[in-house]
């Protein structure tokens, strides 16, 4: 039995990724092919198939997981003596390090115990000059030299209201309704401007009953009933007591995943790096995607493409 063939395909089952299990059994992605198709061929049977949240077991697969299981947490247990430590930094807006990223922290900690990870986490209006991360993730594409730049798509937000404000409100029908209930957005006109302009709903800031530039903050006041707000949908999917309003207004957040090649050199950076940039592809909107602001996608990344960030957001290692 060629265990490291099984290994590997444990390990792209768990990660629905062969960049983000190469990195995590530090190999190649080729090598990884490679032993995916020999397990494949030598057992006759096909393991794992493509789907829009990336690559999952098939039945017989799955049944395959459940039968390595005991093997693997053996194997696991005598891998982990010599496992190095360390520390990895991760800088993101609010909304990926508050309601994203910790779930996908805690299934690699699992695997890496050895592993401790400095979640940064930075509202829309901060001054990202002075901040310094192993690894970023970006609503805006890095122009800097020397980094790898990992582009996951973009994740769709609409606007939502609680279940109990809908019973007590009703729901807007269109969007010239929208003014005439209770509305939740940020702080900043100029960020009010903008989100409003690219969802198409000619918002003045006198139309808010609640206003602040923090995500999190917007996500409470919806949470709590206040009003209508704009909100991530794979944030929301998580609520079902939340309702999409106005389902035809949404909008596409472009995201980018980013460490400077230096830093990749170093393992433990490169397996955050491959798992971060896979499990956010996973919430991203994708062609085709039956989602009101999907067909939206591929215009609004390339209207944002003279947009930077700092160079010095991201960790140079000499």
């Amino acid at each position: 039995m060629d265990w490291d063939n099984y290994r590997a395909f444990l390990e792209v089952a768990r990660m629905g990724s062969l960049a983000a299990a190469a990195a995590g059994l530090d190999t190649s992605v080729a090598k990884l092919r490679r032993q995916l198709d020999a397990l494949e061929q030598r057992l006759g049977l096909e393991l794992l198939e493509r789907s829009a949240q990336g690559i999952r077991p098939t039945p017989v697969g799955a049944r395959l997981i459940a039968a390595l299981q005991p093997m693997a947490q053996a194997a696991g247990a005598a891998a982990l003596v010599g496992e190095p430590a360390g520390s990895v930094s991760v800088a993101a807006l609010e909304i990926f390090t508050t309601h994203l990223l910790p779930s996908v922290f805690a299934k690699l900690r699992q695997t890496h115990p050895h592993l401790s990870i400095e979640l940064i986490a930075k509202r829309w209006r901060d001054d990202l000059s002075d901040c310094k991360a192993d690894v970023v993730v970006l609503a805006t594409p890095p122009a800097a030299a020397g980094l790898e730049v990992r582009c996951f798509g973009g994740l769709e937000a609409g606007l939502y209201a609680h279940r109990d404000y809908i019973d007590a409100a009703g729901a807007p029908a269109e969007v010239a309704d929208l003014p005439r209930f209770s509305l939740i957005g940020p702080e900043s006109d100029l960020t009010l401007r903008r989100v409003s302009d690219e969802m198409g709903l000619a918002l003045n800031p006198s139309d808010l009953n609640f206003r602040t530039d923090s995500i999190n903050g917007q996500f409470s006041a919806v949470m709590a009933g206040v009003g209508i707000g704009r909100l991530f949908v794979a944030q929301a999917k998580a609520h079902p007591e939340l309702v999409r309003v106005l389902p035809a207004a949404g909008n596409i957040l472009p995201g980018w995943v980013a460490a400077s090649t230096a830093a990749l050199a170093s393992p433990l950076v490169r397996l955050v790096f491959e798992t971060v940039a896979a499990a956010m592809a996973r919430h991203a909107v994708r062609p085709g995607d039956d989602s009101p602001a999907s067909r939206a996608r591929q215009a609004r990344i390339p209207a944002i493409a003279d947009r930077a960030v700092p160079p010095s957001w991201v960790r140079t290692m000499a």
